[in-house]
């Protein structure tokens, strides 16, 4: 006799599991307390499943594809640049001390 997929054995325990602690709020503290798990359960899978049909996901609205615009052009970030900034204090003579600052 051959082994379950493992995606079965996971669903089940699961499925054995999550009665047993929707109870346990209820047995051990309050049955408001048991209300509240039940309600987050609940409101998390409705956010689960609005989630699942949004046509768009969380990046797009950071990094938009266009195929318009083809393949990327300029700087990219496996480039190799060598950055200059700009010093704020002007450059002193070699040997003078920095000048002190109130």
């Amino acid at each position: 006799m051959g082994r379950p997929p493992k995606g079965r054995l996971v669903g089940a325990s699961v499925a054995d599991v999550v009665p047993v602690l929707l109870a346990l709020p209820l047995v051990l503290i309050d049955w408001r307390w048991a209300a509240v798990a039940a309600g987050t359960l609940v409101g998390g899978r409705l956010v689960r499943r609005s989630a699942r049909r949004a046509p768009f996901g969380f990046g797009d609205g950071f990094v938009a594809f266009r195929a318009e615009l083809g393949w990327p052009r300029g700087v990219q970030e496996d480039d190799d640049l060598r950055w200059s900034w700009p010093s704020p204090d002007p450059p002193r003579p070699p040997g003078r001390q920095p000048a002190e600052t109130r």
